[in-house]
């Protein structure tokens, strides 16, 4: 009996930015920022704004306030048209200094810890920080995988997005 496994992995690659370069997200953080991105590393297809970024339909406005309270969650501001909307997401504040939400977290592995029988993994990460410069730094890691037995498939990707502080 013959076994076929194949596993296709995406590659990640980020930019790189240094430690002295980002500045750590802090509960009260507040500030205004552009939808569209002012530079990118994404890969595949056309550069998203912040809305699809976060999951989010698209309005027609050009920029959002985002603030971050005590608990980590995260509340954005916007105009849709006439109307004022708000979105919020639950995060965490990690110690290396940025907010992390998850929009997909959806892991299932038979049996625990080595799904050899049976696994599936739809993941997206986002992590927010900011620039010295007061940007606001999104990186988007998402993961889509599964397997029966010995055959896996899937992929998985990362990139981020800078965006400019509206004064």
């Amino acid at each position: 009996m013959v076994a076929l496994s194949v596993v296709v992995q995406g590659c990640g690659s980020g930019m790189k930015v240094s430690r002295a370069e980002l500045v750590s997200v802090t509960s009260g953080f507040s500030g205004t920022f552009a939808v569209q991105p002012a530079r990118s590393q994404h890969k595949h297809g056309p550069v998203p704004d912040l809305f699809r970024v976060l999951e989010l339909p698209t309005t027609g406005t050009d920029t959002v306030n985002l603030s971050v309270d005590r608990q980590g969650r995260i509340t954005l501001n916007f105009m849709d048209g006439m109307s004022r909307r708000t979105e919020q997401f639950t995060g965490r504040f990690s110690k290396r200094g940025y907010v992390e939400i998850f929009t997909h977290k959806d892991i299932k592995e038979v049996p625990p810890a080595f799904p050899i029988i049976h696994g599936s993994r739809q993941v997206n990460r986002i992590r927010l920080t900011l620039t010295n410069d007061g940007s606001l730094v999104i990186d988007n890691k998402w993961e889509n995988t599964a397997n029966i037995f010995l055959m896996a498939g899937g992929g998985s990707g990362r990139s981020q997005y800078f965006f400019r502080p509206v004064r």
